[in-house]
């Protein structure tokens, strides 16, 4: 067949035109074919087929493309709704369960809780509601360190507040010397504190053997690093000495006399203190009752009080039978009488209750009956 004939006959009908003409006799004229349309209509076998595979390849693109196009939808719709559930769970108040959590507690709520429950009622109010006070400043001091206190005991760090707010209250910046105290880096039992007892100077041309009992002890702490002497004489102290001093339960000896500027009272606080042998607050400001809890000191050995005391002398102080030197002159306002059971305190050598309102002959009276007595004032 000619090619004219074959390519016209691959064409669809509407390739040709019919017309009628009106001058014909009827019969369908052909209308004659453009070569150039014929040749670009023609389509080969081959590249139909390409064709059909391309269409094929990018109709599977466009479906993978969309079905990863929904998950991404899906995952981000997922992620919105945990995000916004957490955050509604937050909001929402915690009801109280009967069974404890066993999640750790933060680390600086579980500190703070727990500190705060081992001091008595006072000292956590005057932290909690008195920025400015000397335990408030304390415990923003230990707060501070929260991450190097986490493995130290209870009890060091009871310590070491309650060295920090002997600090705050006695105005610790303008001591005489305060060398390492508050720093974090040394132990607080290398803080500075006095060489020697301030009784020595005093009580030890008084009666034989007196410097022997109190020259000073190889380390300020036992080997479990709590304190044992804290001695502060002479060092230029000024302010109230606070409560909180007497919850130094592990002290032996305490000395912070000739601190002339030195206030405050002696808290009752400090029957806590069974381990107290030696307690010297000469020269100083300290007022108020001397509080029958001294009669829990069954091992004080010492005792010297001058400053603003007042009110009777406790009848429990006449029970401390380990007493051999006791300083209560020259106070002015101490009242009282001697009770009989003084008789009985036979490791008594020195007394001192001149200058009070105490009955003077009674006094030496009583005082005759210790053989042992060597110094009455």
């Amino acid at each position: 067949m000619p090619l004219d004939n074959l390519r016209s006959s691959e064409l669809s009908s509407d390739g040709f035109q019919s017309a009628l003409s009106s001058d014909t006799t009827g019969l369908a004229v052909a209308a004659p074919v453009e070569e150039h349309l014929d040749l670009q209509t023609a389509v080969p076998q081959g590249d139909t087929t390409n064709e059909q595979a391309k269409k094929n390849h990018q109709s599977k693109t466009r479906t993978l493309i969309a079905v990863g196009f929904v998950l991404v939808i899906v995952m981000v719709a997922i992620i919105l709704a945990v995000v916004l559930s957490t955050t509604k769970r937050e909001q929402q108040p915690v009801e109280a369960s009967e069974m404890p959590s066993t999640g750790p507690t933060p680390a600086p709520t579980s500190f703070k809780e727990s500190f705060l429950d081992i001091f008595p009622a006072d000292t956590v109010q005057s932290i909690q509601q008195d920025p400015s006070s000397p335990q408030s400043q304390a415990f923003q001091w230990l707060v501070d360190y929260m991450d190097l206190l986490q493995t130290l005991p209870q009890n060091r760090i009871i310590q070491k507040f309650v060295l920090a707010t002997i600090y705050y209250a006695t105005n610790g910046d303008s001591w005489t010397a305060n060398d390492n105290w508050l720093n974090h880096s040394v132990h607080e039992c290398n803080w500075f504190t006095r060489s020697e007892f301030a009784q020595i100077p005093l009580f030890s041309s008084l009666f034989p053997g007196y410097l022997s009992e109190f020259q000073a002890p190889n380390s300020t702490c036992d080997q479990g690093g709590l304190y044992q002497h804290l001695w502060l004489d002479q060092n230029n102290l000024l302010g109230a000495l606070p409560e909180e001093l007497f919850l130094l339960t592990s002290l032996k000896t305490f000395s912070a006399g000739s601190n002339n500027r030195l206030g405050g009272t002696i808290s009752t606080l400090i029957g806590k203190m069974t381990e107290l042998e030696d307690l010297s607050l000469l020269v100083t400001q300290i007022g108020g009752s001397i509080p029958s809890e001294v009669g829990l000191l069954t091992q004080l050995s010492s005792f010297a009080l001058r400053g603003n005391p007042e009110g009777t002398i406790p009848a429990e102080l006449w029970t401390l039978t380990n007493l051999r030197t006791l300083g209560l002159g020259n106070n002015g306002n101490l009242r009282g009488s001697i009770p009989t059971r003084i008789g009985t305190m036979s490791l008594l050598r020195w007394i001192s209750l001149g200058g009070n309102e105490i009955s003077g002959m009674q006094v030496k009276f009583w005082l005759f009956l210790l053989a042992s007595c060597s110094g009455v004032y």
